[in-house]
């Protein structure tokens, strides 16, 4: 119809118009037709392009969600069947050897091939375009096929259907190992027992921990089968065999053809090669036959069969670790070692052993020598497995054997102090280290590094080059140093690695032996410590990673919960063997402790500690000798473990330059300056006095100025100037007299060293007002702190931070120090007037003029006190009192001797009676009472400060005629002052 409307139209536009023209566009449809045509062509062609490309690209997604849905699903498989060589290359821990059973099917990895896959796809019919039905169904089709198929996927069979495999010979006997590994990786060595003939080829199955029962007439056949419980047989008949049920035994086979295989093989694999081999009857699973075989050469099963018996031996499966008892008393082990010294002296034989036996393995008692086997030692297990109960056993073990002049022991625990309770008493133990007392502990571990140096200069000055060399009858014994958890020491104390590689590489020559105790051995003990340690003990750990670094092999990680006290011991680097941990009780150490303690006690000789006592909380000054001596004052004690003593305290002035004391409340500080002013009063030599400074403000101003204005002088004679609570002191001052008094400290700290005047001050903490004074402190004593961080700001090390220091207990030039104890002085602490001093009489002057802030009451007091002829004033008769307040003007020409006026005022009206005071200040003293240093220079234009009056002091401050200023009493004071 669209093709004839046009015609149509142009037919009847004709008839109307008779005009040939319009008969052009009847031409209009079938042109319109034929584009239509054309146009629906390219159309299709262009969307059919689009549709292939689209349908190509979700085919390639699909496929390629195939291959990771294989891959998961391979992997699930790979997980559950593990086949020979991934048993092989992971010999750590498995929690699943050994649970296998002929009860149930016995699953093993025969090969690799293609699986029937469980992956499944959605239905594809009923789609909206097929551009090409064959091509469709072809891709579809080929999806279908590859979902439905898992390629190189593990192929398993069940083992008690029994396995044959023939073909070529040596590339089935590959095959047989890897099957032969995981029957020996799924059958336990307690159950299961190994029968197989004489064969050259077949030497490594007496590697693996099964019995092995060796019959002639199974050539080419290996057989598991369940163990007699009773005892096991040397050797079968092939009868007997053969005449086993499907479910107690196992049996592969290896033949040239498959007649050739025995009748209990009813799964056979036809190798043809390297690359294949047809499984026949075809698993139910598989998708055909033809299998990538598993190949596994000779040294590759001896390797892992060794893994596999140390894991075995470890566990306990093994014949000989069934020999092992559950447990072992300590007396049966070393009860004889006892009886063989008698009432002998161990420690006068040769120093060439520590042999005892704390453990017994399969043969009987295993001795344990630290200087043969080690010459140190670690232990390791994870928390229950005995750990601590093994180091009490050889403690007492070694110390049964040999006496405290042979051995010592320095027990480290790092787990609260409890693990050693049993042992520490003994006469051979120096010491137990725990972590309860850090600072105890940092100071015994730092005095280990002056043991060697002191053991070192034993040898030299003995002619001799190691311990054993030295004559019996000289007193340096063995000191074998047991860390129980090394990990949690050195964690807390990291500077530690270097000392214990230290002991580890020199300690055998020096007879300094470590057993180092922890959990997981693995990444905390450091190869230089570990080269060392030959001798090696793991009980249980929990990962085969702790084992193998420990052990060299995974042993340790298959150990039982139970018994407790199970282990592995290695002596020497040999391969690691079975034992069982004796249990000691109480009797057993007060059997060991009553021989040697008498025996010391008879001798009157100690074994010698590594550690001198730590200073005590208290010290007299009068127990130490030579308070002052050519090296110093001594004011103390300090502890240096590093040299193993403890020394006086001193310090030189001239040496050391001014000291400063820094201390918390009742820390000590007024003690420490005490014990200074003791000690330099004791001095005969001419280095000068000590003064101390009064607590008072007055009399402190007086002091460090006057000081002061000698050293400038040049007057000043060699002299110790002690300061006490000078944060304190500051804080109490009125600002602008704890500025100039900040800054005359200041001062005498730069100036008074050349002029032999040096300062001791103390003072609570380090606040703004005091760092430009620190800092100009030579030396530093630090007291007791309130918490770590001040004790870092005082420039103490966090690490010497402890909160726990008694009075007097403190840190000098980096040593701990106890402060001696001093009888008090009387002068610290004291009130003084400092330097005031009382006015003179009345009658010196004219008259006098007073600058009060409290004129009135002055005036009232001193008029009636001179009608009563009071003596506390003593104002004399005749005196006017004037009040400038009260009169414009004053006549001071009438002013004479026998009569003359005490004028009163405030500071503000004396300053606007200006003419009046410039003639005062020429003829008479002027009294300033209760006025502040503000006052006094508004009214004397000075800008010095005066001296320093004290809030609740009745001091004033008397400008004299000529100048002078000093603080006084004033005359109305004069009575009190002199009563």
């Amino acid at each position: 119809m669209a093709t004839a409307a046009p015609v149509v139209g142009s037919l009847a536009l004709w008839a109307v118009t008779q005009s040939p023209y319009v008969l052009v566009f009847a031409l209009l449809g079938p042109i319109v037709a034929i584009a239509s045509l054309g146009d629906a062509a390219m159309q299709g062609r262009t969307t059919l392009r689009r549709e292939r490309r689209r349908f190509a690209a979700e085919v390639a997604a699909l496929r390629e969600a195939i291959d990771v849905g294989h891959a998961r699903e391979r992997a699930r498989r790979v997980a559950v069947h593990r086949d020979a060589r991934s048993l092989i290359a992971a010999p750590h821990r498995d929690a699943e050897r050994w649970r296998g059973g002929l009860g149930r099917e016995l699953l093993v990895v025969v090969g690799t091939g293609c699986l029937t896959s469980t992956l499944a796809l959605e239905d594809t019919e009923g789609s909206a375009f097929s551009p090409a039905p064959d091509e469709y169904a072809e891709a579809l089709d080929s999806l279908r096929v590859s979902a439905a198929t898992l390629r190189a996927a593990p192929v398993v069979v069940d083992a008690r259907l029994g396995l044959g495999i023939y073909g070529n010979a040596v590339l089935a006997s590959a095959v047989a190992r890897g099957i032969i590994l995981q029957l020996a990786t799924h059958l336990s060595p307690r159950d299961y027992e190994l029968v197989t003939a004489h064969d050259g080829g077949n030497h490594w199955l007496a590697g693996l921990p099964h019995t092995l029962v060796l019959a002639g007439s199974l050539a080419g056949t290996v057989v598991f089968r369940r163990r007699a419980r009773s005892v096991v047989q040397a050797s079968i008949k092939t009868s007997e065999t053969s005449g086993q049920r499907v479910s107690d035994t196992v049996t592969i086979a290896v033949a040239e053809s498959a007649a050739s295989l025995p009748r209990e093989c009813r799964v056979l694999l036809r190798v043809e090669g390297a690359t294949s081999c047809e499984i026949i009857p075809a698993p139910v699973e598989a998708v055909e036959s033809a299998v990538v075989p598993e190949f596994i050469s000779r040294e590759q099963s001896g390797r892992f069969a060794a893994v596999l018996a140390g894991a075995a031996e470890a566990a306990g499966l093994l014949d000989g670790a069934d020999a092992l008892p559950g447990s072992v008393d300590f007396a049966s082990l070393c009860g004889t070692d006892q009886e063989d010294q008698g009432s002998g002296r161990a420690d006068a034989g040769p120093r060439d052993s520590l042999a005892c036996t704390p453990v017994q393995s399969v043969t009987g008692p295993l001795a344990l020598d630290l200087v043969r086997d080690g010459p140190h030692a670690i232990v390791g297990g994870t928390t229950g497995s005995g750990k601590s109960e093994f180091l009490v056993a050889w403690i007492l073990a070694m110390a049964a054997r040999f006496g405290p002049q042979r051995v010592t022991f320095l027990l480290v625990d790092f787990k609260g102090g409890s693990s050693f309770h049993a042992v520490q008493q003994l006469p051979h133990s120096v010491g137990l280290i725990t972590d309860l007392d850090e600072h105890s502990a940092r100071r015994a571990l730092t005095s280990l590094r002056a043991e060697l140096r002191y053991r070192e200069r034993a040898l030299a000055e003995a002619g001799a080059r190691s311990i054993e060399q030295l004559a019996p009858e000289h007193p340096l014994a063995r000191l074998v140093i047991v860390v129980d958890e090394f990990a949690a020491m050195v964690q807390d104390f990291p500077d530690l690695h270097e000392l214990f590689a230290d002991i580890a590489a020199r300690g055998r020559s020096l007879g300094v032996h470590l057993i180092l105790c922890t959990q997981r051995p693995s990444g905390v003990v450091r190869d230089a410590v570990l080269a060392n340690c030959t001798l090696r003990v793991s009980l249980r750990v929990n990962n085969a990673s702790d084992s193998t670094a420990l052990l060299g092999t995974s042993a340790a990680a298959e150990l039982p919960r139970l018994p407790v006290g199970r282990a592995l011991v290695s002596l020497g680097g040999e391969a690691a063997r079975a034992v069982q941990v004796a249990l000691t009780h109480d009797s057993d150490v007060r059997t060991v402790d009553q021989r040697w303690r008498s025996q010391a006690t008879d001798a009157g000789v100690q074994p010698r500690r590594p550690w001198c006592d730590p200073l005590p909380a208290l010290i007299r000054l009068s127990e130490l000798p030579g308070l002052s001596d050519e090296d110093g004052l001594v004011f103390g004690v300090v502890d240096r473990p590093s040299e193993q003593c403890t020394a006086p305290a001193r310090y030189d002035p001239n040496r050391d330059g001014s000291l400063l004391v820094i201390g918390a409340h009742r820390s000590g500080k007024s003690g420490a300056l005490t014990a200074l002013h003791c000690a330099r009063a004791a001095s005969a030599d001419d280095r000068g006095t000590a003064v101390l400074v009064p607590a008072d403000h007055e009399g402190a101003w007086d002091i460090v100025t006057d000081q002061l204005a000698k050293v400038r002088s040049g007057s000043s004679k060699p002299c110790l100037l002690m300061i006490d609570d000078l944060d304190a002191l500051l804080g109490s001052l009125l600002e602008e007299y704890s500025f100039a008094f900040a800054d005359a400290v200041t001062a005498l700290l730069r100036e008074g060293g050349r002029a032999g005047t040096h300062l001791v001050i103390s003072a609570a903490r380090l606040g703004s007002s005091l760092q430009s004074i620190a800092a100009l402190c030579d030396s530093r004593l630090l007291l007791r702190l309130p918490d770590k961080h001040e004790h870092v700001a005082a420039g103490g090390e966090a690490a010497a931070f402890t909160a726990e220091l008694t009075a007097g207990g403190g840190h000098w030039r980096g040593d701990r120090v106890q402060v001696a104890l001093a009888p008090p002085t009387g002068l610290i602490g004291r009130d003084t007037v400092g330097g005031t001093m009382v006015c003179p009489e009345w009658e010196g002057w004219p008259g006098w003029a007073v600058v009060t802030n409290r004129p009135a009451e002055l005036a009232r007091r001193l008029g009636e006190d001179q009608a009563k002829h009071a003596l506390a004033i003593g104002l004399p008769r005749g005196w006017e009192i004037v009040t400038l307040d009260s009169r414009p003007a004053v006549d001071l020409s009438v002013v004479t001797p026998s009569r003359g006026a005490v004028l009163i005022a405030d500071a503000e009206t004396w300053q606007s009676h200006w003419a009046l005071l410039a003639t005062v200040r020429t003829t008479m003293p002027i009294v300033f009472d209760g006025c502040g240093a503000a006052d006094f220079r508004a009214l004397t234009r000075q800008r010095e400060l005066p001296p320093l009056i004290a809030a609740a002091s009745a001091s004033v401050w008397m400008l004299t005629p000529g100048g002078g200023l000093e603080r006084s009493l004033p005359p109305w004071a004069g009575a009190r002052a002199r009563s």
